[in-house]
């Protein structure tokens, strides 16, 4: 859809991104003064949409993810179908993926410091800790997993929130790791080997994915880069020449076990390792500095994006002035059409010609005078009479 094109209760604004399943456009919610904040609205491209199992698949998920409230995952408004197209709305976040954020860090030779790539991780250990730990209505375990722990799922907000997107691919007990074609879900260089395997997977694979993430943020290094040379084994930090502290390194590993049952139980422990590490290297590292850091590196983007989003909305709402005129002048000139003219000119009035049969339009002194003029001529004929 176009910018300034409307889908259902939304004003599509610009796209976001565009991926095998689904559309992700910036929107805004209502019409004209009664436009709400920005949302990001995900729409599932038609032939998914068209699906019935899909839709039913959707709808459940759906109603899941409503139910987050957590400041380090996505929250979600509203869901529906409209033209026979899925969708789903979430909040939209103002900042960049870990993707973006080291490739804007590399443009300047700059590197994401260690402090900062821990808080990171220990934001979405906290998020993986609250999305593995959720019930259902009865108190049952969902036994969610996200599937897909990668750089460009983890937005880094200029408000200084890490925030893991795309829970649209995650996991319950419903629901199988392999789609009806028997492909798996996910990205290939960040997933766990059980994952890999097609193995069931558990929380402990997210923890895996994590730890890759956080391996290649510190070391500026990949740690596998495809299913075809995936080994599972990962190299001792001084053999690829990274000069890092035991301690942390000790951490990640025990995250990238082999072995599910050796890693981290939880999310909860994996956040709390982190925690220890952080303060053995920064014990002051929180949200304030977090978001120090932030407006010091992502100002200039953020500038941009906002130029972007304002210039944006103005042109759709010089657009929807140009269209609303328009349709005032169409429908002026149609009542007008419709109006008898003594209504739609008052500067004339109707005289009517009796003799010719035909209506003639007079100026108003002109019919004063010749109602004038009558007067006096029957005043006239009066006084002869009599």
């Amino acid at each position: 859809m176009k910018s300034g094109q409307n889908f259902g209760p939304y004003k599509i604004l610009y796209p976001i991104s565009q991926g095998g399943m689904a559309q992700v456009d910036l929107v805004q919610k209502g019409f004209g003064q009664h436009m709400t904040k920005l949302l990001a609205l995900k729409r599932i491209l038609p032939q998914f949409s068209e699906n019935n199992d899909f839709k039913l698949l959707f709808e459940s998920e759906a109603r899941v993810l409503l139910q987050f409230n957590h400041p380090n995952l996505t929250q979600f408004y509203d869901f529906g179908l409209v033209d026979n197209q899925l969708y789903i709305a979430m909040e939209f976040i103002a900042g960049r993926n870990l993707k973006q954020l080291a490739q804007e860090l590399n443009k300047k030779n700059l590197q994401l410091p260690i402090d900062i790539t821990l808080y990171i991780g220990i934001e979405i250990a906290e998020g993986l800790s609250y999305a593995h730990n959720m019930k259902n209505w009865h108190g049952e375990n969902l036994n969610l997993i996200h599937r897909d722990v990668s750089p460009h799922n983890i937005m880094i907000g200029f408000d200084g929130l890490v925030k893991l997107i795309d829970f649209g691919i995650s996991k319950n007990e419903f629901r199988s790791d392999f789609t009806e074609t028997g492909s798996i879900r996910g990205k290939f260089g960040y997933m766990s080997p059980e994952q890999l395997e097609g193995e069931m997977i558990g929380q402990q694979s997210d923890l895996y994915s994590l730890g890759i993430v956080l391996w290649e943020l510190m070391t500026n290094k990949k740690l596998f880069t495809s299913e075809t040379n995936w080994t599972g084994k990962v190299p001792q930090w001084s053999d690829i020449g990274f000069d890092g502290a035991p301690l942390i390194e000790e951490s990640l590993r025990l995250a990238l076990h082999k072995d599910p049952q050796l890693r981290y139980s939880n999310a909860e422990q994996m956040k709390n390792q982190l925690q220890s590490c952080l303060k053995l290297i920064n014990p002051l590292m929180g949200k304030s500095q977090f978001y120090q850091w932030i407006q010091e590196n992502l100002f200039e983007l953020e500038k941009a994006d906002r130029k972007k989003q304002l210039e944006c909305i103005r042109n759709i709402d010089e657009q929807e002035q140009c269209l609303a005129i328009d349709d005032q002048g169409s429908q002026s000139k149609v009542a007008k059409s419709q109006i008898p003219q003594s209504q739609s000119n008052p500067s004339q009035n109707i005289n009517l010609d009796l003799k010719n049969g035909k209506t003639i339009s007079s100026p108003p002194d002109k019919i004063k005078w010749t109602q004038k003029i009558k007067i006096q001529m029957r005043d006239s004929k009066q006084r002869s009479v009599a």
